[in-house]
C-alpha cells in the first residue's frame, strides 16, 4: 500500500507543506506511490493539473509514464467541460492549450506515443476516444513527416474537438449499448454537421482542425 497523504484544498497550502507543488513532492519521493484525495478535494486537483501541465509535463524529474498520465487528466478535465459548454468563450482555448502540449510531449519524448497506446488501450469513453484520436492523428502525422507546429497543434486540437457536436445529443443516446435504431443513426449522425457549426460559430480552430471535425466520417469514396 501507498503512504497516505492529506489532500490540501489549495496550492499555497500545499507548498507551504511540501515546499514545492504536491507532483513534484510526488516524483522527488520514490517512496510515496500512491495519494489519496477527498472526493470533494479531486476536481480541484484536476483544474490544478490542468493548469500547471506545462510546467509538470517539462520537468525532467517526472516519469515519461506520469506525463502520459497526468496529460489524459488534464484532457479529460478539459473536455468534460467542453462537451457541457462546448461555446462558452474557454472551450477552443483549453483544448488547445492541452493539444500543445500533447504534440510537444510526443515530439520530445520518444516512448511518450508507447505509454500513450498501452494507457488508451485499458481505459475508453467518448471523452477518452477524442484524446485517442487527437494521440494518434498527431503521432501518425509526426511519423510521416510533418513537422510544422501548427499543422501539428490543428492536428492535434481537431481530434480533440472532432466529437464536439455530440453535446448537443440526448445523453441516453450517446451511452446506449448495443445497434442504434434507423431513427436514431441518422440523429447521431448530425453530429457532425452540430460540431462544425458550434465550431465556425467561434472561429478560433484553423483550417486543418476543421478539416478533421468535418470528415472523421468520411470514406474515401465521398460517402460517410
Amino acid at each position: 500500500p501507498g503512504t497516505m497523504l492529506k489532500a490540501y484544498s489549495d496550492e499555497a497550502t500545499m507548498k507551504k507543506a511540501y515546499g514545492q507543488t504536491l507532483d513534484f513532492a510526488i516524483a522527488n519521493k520514490p517512496q510515496i506511490k500512491q495519494f489519496w484525495l477527498k472526493g470533494d478535494e479531486r476536481r480541484r486537483y484536476e483544474h490544478y493539473v490542468e493548469r500547471h501541465l506545462e510546467t509538470l509535463l517539462s520537468n525532467p524529474a517526472v516519469a515519461t509514464s506520469r506525463k502520459v498520465e497526468l496529460l489524459q487528466s488534464a484532457a479529460q478535465t478539459t473536455l468534460e467541460a467542453v462537451m457541457v459548454d462546448p461555446r462558452h468563450a474557454e472551450a477552443v482555448p483549453r483544448t488547445r492549450r492541452v493539444a500543445t502540449q500533447t504534440v510537444q510531449l510526443i515530439v520530445k519524448e520518444r516512448e511518450a506515443l508507447g505509454h500513450m497506446a498501452a494507457l488508451m488501450a485499458r481505459d475508453y469513453d467518448t471523452v477518452r476516444h477524442s484524446m485517442n484520436v487527437s494521440v494518434f492523428a498527431t503521432g501518425l502525422a509526426y511519423a510521416a513527416g510533418v513537422r510544422n507546429p501548427s499543422d501539428l497543434r490543428d492536428l492535434a486540437l481537431g481530434g480533440l474537438l472532432h466529437d464536439i457536436g455530440k453535446s448537443e445529443l440526448p445523453r441516453e443516446l450517446i451511452v446506449k449499448p448495443g445497434a442504434y435504431t434507423d431513427e436514431e443513426m441518422t440523429l447521431m449522425r448530425t453530429h457532425v454537421t452540430r460540431g462544425e457549426h458550434i465550431l465556425q460559430a467561434d472561429g478560433r480552430l484553423g483550417s486543418l482542425g476543421m478539416v478533421v471535425v468535418s470528415q472523421h466520417h468520411e470514406r474515401l469514396s465521398g460517402h460517410g
